[in-house]
């Protein structure tokens, strides 16, 4: 039993620095889309501002209105289709992440901690944070990828194009990673030595 509660400390931290790398290039590739979606937005007001009618500098009949309404919804569109296959990739990563810390937890309730064996495995060693830390590292990282895809979410699932405020705060929830990486970094940094032990 020890040996399955070893290895599968070992599987979550290594899953979870893979996690954090491709989350970081996920939330990276999304700054693009996000940022075209929010200046297409701003297109789209602009040419739906009927009061430019009359103005001399910037008139335009209503048929090419028209079409540069559609255009403009059609690139809307493309962009909100590239962020929501993000959305879906990063769903993965935090579903694959619960897996593993379901594995760990599994594993962690099959032992008794107080046995002969599970003393360095519990007490920790120069390498290897103590039992108790690594399961509250693994409870606080998981929570924190769940959250924070949770927001992400919640925020594509609010979004209207036509509204400003819901793509500046889509894109204010992916920004919100880079301000909370911290924590992670941390996590990785004390596990580093756990993720890369041979069995």
């Amino acid at each position: 039993m020890e040996k399955q509660l070893h290895k599968s400390v070992v599987g979550y931290f290594l899953h979870l620095s893979k996690i954090s790398e491709k989350w970081n290039v996920l939330v990276q590739s999304a700054e693009r889309p996000l940022n075209n979606l929010k200046n297409q937005e701003e297109q789209l007001r602009m040419v739906s501002d009927c009061s430019l009618d009359n103005a001399d500098l910037f008139s335009i009949d209503s048929t090419l209105r028209g079409k540069l309404i559609f255009k403009i919804n059609v690139c809307m569109e493309d962009e909100i289709a590239l962020i929501s296959e993000i959305d879906s990739q990063l769903n993965n990563l935090v579903q694959g992440l619960r897996n593993k810390f379901t594995l760990l937890e599994a594993a962690r309730s099959e032992v008794n901690i107080n046995a002969e064996e599970m003393e360095e495995l519990v007490s920790g060693s120069p390498y290897r944070p103590g039992l108790d830390l690594l399961m509250k590292w693994a409870i606080d990282s998981t929570n924190y990828y769940s959250e924070l895809y949770s927001f992400i979410n919640a925020s594509l699932r609010s979004l209207d194009c036509k509204k400003e405020k819901t793509i500046v705060n889509l894109i204010k929830v992916f920004e919100q990673h880079k301000n909370t990486q911290a924590k992670i970094d941390g996590i990785l940094g004390f596990t580093q030595f756990v993720a890369k032990e041979i069995e």
